[in-house]
C-alpha cells in the first residue's frame, strides 16, 4: 500500500516533482493529444528505460516505442534500435510540440522507424493518422511543411543542420521547400538534452532481475527542417 505523502507530497527521487505531478501531467497529454493512438494500443506508456533497453534489444533495427518520459512532466519519448544495435530515445515530446504537429506526422518523419514494437509496420499502425498534405500552390504560394530528423553524428560535431545527407536522416524523403526556419533562433530546443539518473519509483513494468542502481541515459536531440 503506498502512502499518500508518497503519492503526493513527497518528491520523486532525483526530480523536482511527486508522482501524483508526473502522472496527472501523463493523463492530460493523453486526453488532449494521444488519446486515439491510446486506445488502439499504440503506446506502451508506463515503461522504464531499463525495460524498454531490453524489449527492443530482442527486435530488428529500426524497431521502436512509444513511452512516458521519467523526467519531463507530460513528456512522450520514443525509444528505438538503431542500425548500430544500439537502443536511443529522443527528447520528449510535450503538448506544445503536439499542437504545433501531431505525434503520428512526426513518426512519419523518421525513416529510421520501420516497425511498432513487436513487429508492425510503422505505416500500418500509424497512417490512418497521418495528416493529408496539401501539394498545389495557393494563390501563388508554395506550401512548406516542417519535418523532424535526427542530425548525424558529422552534423551534430560541425552544426551543420542544413546539408545532412545520412542515407539514415530523414532528410532524404523531403522533396518540397523547407520552412526557412535559422536553426541559431532555435538555440538550446535544438540541442536540448536530458540526463536521467533517477532511481524510479514506480516499479510495476521492472523486470526483478533488472539492476536498481542508478544509469545514466541522455536523450538524443531531434531538429526540425
Amino acid at each position: 500500500m503506498v502512502p499518500w505523502t508518497k503519492f503526493s507530497k513527497d518528491l520523486l527521487p532525483e526530480q523536482n516533482f511527486t508522482f501524483w505531478d508526473w502522472f496527472y501531467n501523463i493523463l492530460q497529454l493523453t486526453r488532449e493529444h494521444l488519446a486515439e493512438l491510446w486506445a488502439d494500443g499504440l503506446i506502451i506508456g508506463f515503461l522504464t528505460r531499463q525495460r524498454a533497453e531490453m524489449l527492443l534489444m530482442t527486435k530488428a533495427p529500426g524497431t521502436f516505442l512509444l513511452r512516458f518520459s521519467d523526467t519531463q512532466l507530460g513528456g512522450i519519448s520514443v525509444a528505438y534500435r538503431n542500425i548500430h544495435n544500439k537502443v536511443e530515445c529522443l527528447v520528449p515530446f510535450v503538448s506544445n510540440d503536439l499542437k504545433i504537429r501531431k505525434l503520428a506526422d512526426r513518426l512519419n518523419d523518421f525513416n529510421q522507424f520501420v516497425y511498432l514494437f513487436p513487429e508492425i509496420p510503422k505505416d500500418t499502425a500509424f497512417s490512418k493518422y497521418y495528416t493529408k498534405i496539401e501539394n498545389q500552390a495557393s494563390n501563388g504560394y508554395v506550401f512548406t511543411q516542417l519535418k523532424n530528423c535526427i542530425p548525424s553524428e558529422t552534423d551534430k560535431e560541425s552544426g551543420n543542420y542544413e546539408s545532412m545527407n545520412d542515407p539514415h536522416s530523414v532528410n532524404n524523403i523531403i522533396n518540397d521547400t523547407a520552412l526557412g526556419t535559422s536553426f541559431n533562433e532555435i538555440g538550446s530546443m535544438t540541442n536540448m538534452s536530458f540526463d536521467t539518473n533517477m532511481s524510479t519509483s514506480y516499479e510495476w513494468n521492472r523486470n526483478p532481475n533488472e539492476s536498481m542502481t542508478n544509469d545514466e541515459f541522455n536523450y538524443i536531440p531531434i531538429d526540425t527542417i
